[in-house]
């Protein structure tokens, strides 16, 4: 594994090199031509893949200043404001690219993209459909539309979507566990199962398809199976508060209550406002007898969420028992 890392940050360094020695020759060809659309167009690419992104905008600037019809460098100032979070700007560059350039699919999936972000699912479709028409075979354009579907809350074509993407890109792993949730979303608990798996063995180091994976154990009282995979996801990502939540809530169906606290102790300890979390492990302190440290959790949760039944019920069971 040592080796792996230092293999990774060796190519890691070679591919900045490279970027690094290519904008030392677009500097060149710059100079030497200072009206070379182009060349500041592709400049912007390699400051961009570097990361220098008000660096690239410039350049991109430039490049429209210079060829005003440039649909490729509006859609690429539009993936540096996305990249930095600037949705609204960056769909007007997505608008002004689709305008010069109505055939153009990646600004037209790049825009579904910044819609679906910003919770305009409908639009998002809209967007993929369009790039789909243009570009039949593009499974990112299939798997963003599944994506905004189940959004709507239409599971069965969101799944019919990711079933695209996954055909025209089997190792796609992303697309089999969006599958996966979208199967634990429609009830279908072991076929969410089955996705989860080829989503690890595409790409074994993925704790979200681990946590996944480990609800639907869940769900089918397969609690010990659940554990060892919330187990891996907290290896794999331990700043996850989700995990030690549900591996606290397997531990306690399991009986296994004192475990359970503390694995709730830790989903609090890094979300502070988890709710659920309170409720849970005062009902595992219910469990142990400890009905007034319960009651203590019930009252969090309540704060939290004021409008929250079950919190209500345990804790007035709690009452009861002093």
């Amino acid at each position: 594994m040592r080796k792996f890392v230092i293999f990774v940050l060796i190519v890691l360094a070679f591919i900045c090199s490279c970027t690094t020695s290519a904008i030392k020759e677009y500097d060149v060809a710059i100079r030497l031509k200072p009206d070379s659309a182009e060349a500041y167009f592709n400049r912007g690419i390699a400051y961009e893949q570097l990361g220098q992104y008000q660096r690239a905008i410039e350049d991109y600037n430039a490049a429209i200043r210079l060829k005003p019809d440039y649909a490729e460098a509006y859609n690429n100032t539009g993936t540096v404001s996305h990249k930095l979070g600037h949705y609204p700007r960056a769909i007007e560059d997505y608008n002004i690219a689709i305008r010069l350039k109505p055939d153009y699919a990646l600004a037209h999936f790049n825009r579904g993209l910044a819609y679906g972000i910003l919770g305009h699912y409908q639009l998002a479709i809209e967007g993929c459909n369009e790039a789909i028409r243009l570009k039949p075979d593009y499974p990112e354009a299939y798997l963003t539309r599944g994506f905004n579907y189940g959004k709507l809350g239409q599971q069965q074509r969101a799944i019919e979507d990711y079933s695209n993407a996954i055909r025209l890109k089997p190792d796609f792993a992303l697309a089999y566990f969006n599958r996966g949730l979208a199967y634990e979303i429609s009830g279908q608990h072991q076929w969410a199962i089955e996705d989860c798996n080829e989503a690890i063995r595409l790409k074994p180091d993925y704790p979200e398809a681990y946590l996944t994976r480990g609800v639907n154990y869940g769900r089918l009282s397969q609690h010990q199976r659940a554990i060892e995979d919330f187990d891996e996801a907290i290896r794999l990502k331990p700043d996850n508060a989700i995990a030690y939540f549900n591996r606290g809530l397997a531990y306690g169906i399991s009986g296994q209550h004192q475990p359970a606290i503390e694995d709730f102790n830790e989903a609090i300890r890094q979300k502070p406002d988890y709710a659920s979390a309170y409720l849970n492990r005062g009902f595992a302190y219910e469990k142990l007898g400890q009905h007034q440290r319960a009651i203590e959790d019930c009252n969090e949760a309540i704060r939290l969420k004021p409008d929250y039944p079950e919190a209500y019920m345990v804790r007035g069971f709690n009452y009861g028992k002093l």
